[in-house]
């Protein structure tokens, strides 16, 4: 027989145990790494929703912070709290670049009702300074705050928001 040493029939003994997938069901929802359901992809940033209800914008460090990215992150913010309420945290860690039009744009006021407190992280004296001046130009009905650190703003939004 031509075929009876091809690896084929050779080890057609051995059964392959293939893992089986949970499904959506099956993954406990304690699990910390975001999940679909409580982050959103744009270009400029990663918008989570963590437990708290916090919304964190966090910004890549290799983009420019322009009109259309800080306008799709308030998008995707609405699309994971609904009509809910809550406070919101961006993150501009580094020294990004920024698009000027930015600065005559007003990303919070249809979202005024929603947002319960505005923390913005940064470590750029330039950021801190350019983040302040929007604050100026566009006053927000709900607390804001600019920080330098995390920890100090997470503190911050759960006493104001």
């Amino acid at each position: 027989m031509i075929w009876s040493n091809s690896p084929c029939t050779k080890y057609s003994h051995v059964r392959l145990h293939w893992p089986r997938i949970p499904s959506e069901k099956q993954i406990p929802r304690s699990i910390t790494m975001a999940s679909p359901e409580n982050h959103k992809d744009i270009p400029m940033a990663r918008i989570t929703l963590n437990g708290e209800g916090l919304v964190v914008v966090s910004i890549r460090p290799d983009v420019r912070i322009d009109v259309t990215g800080l306008s799709g992150a308030m998008h995707a913010r609405r699309e994971l709290i609904g009509d809910g309420r809550g406070a919101l945290m961006f993150h501009a860690l580094g020294d990004l670049d920024w698009e000027p039009a930015a600065l005559q744009t007003d990303f919070f006021g249809q979202y005024q009702e929603s947002i319960t407190a505005l923390a913005v992280v940064v470590d750029s004296r330039v950021l801190t300074l350019v983040a302040n001046m929007y604050f100026g130009l566009f006053p927000a009905r709900f607390p804001t705050k600019v920080f330098n650190d995390e920890s100090e703003a997470r503190a911050w939004l759960a006493a104001n928001g």
